[in-house]
């Protein structure tokens, strides 16, 4: 089933490469897989192709801080707190905020 998923976010990743819904599912589907490079390079794909995809920073913060890396982690959830800021998406201001308090800062 997961196979088929995949195949399906990959079929749809050829015909619009720069979607970022395709992309985010394809990241989360990666993700879900453990096979956490590829979700990383979707991620970040859609940094580059569309920075204000806010709900990006939460899942790619809270998948870093999953592997244990905080400092990664915490620079991507303060990039997405500026863009939650910026667009007035206070929904994802507020979950950003949370996880960001959760993974805090050894600094």
């Amino acid at each position: 089933m997961t196979n088929n998923r995949l195949q399906i976010l990959l079929d749809l990743n050829k015909d619009k490469p720069n979607d970022s819904f395709v992309n985010y599912a394809l990241a989360k589907e990666y993700e879900s897989q453990e096979e956490f490079n590829k979700a990383e390079e979707k991620f970040r794909e859609i940094m580059t192709h569309d920075p204000d995809y806010v709900g990006l920073y939460y899942h790619f913060g809270k998948m870093l801080w999953k592997l244990g890396r905080d400092q990664e982690s915490v620079e991507i959830l303060d990039r997405g707190i500026s863009v939650a800021e910026r667009i007035g998406d206070k929904h994802a201001l507020g979950e950003l905020k949370q996880l960001r308090w959760e993974v805090g800062d050894d600094e």
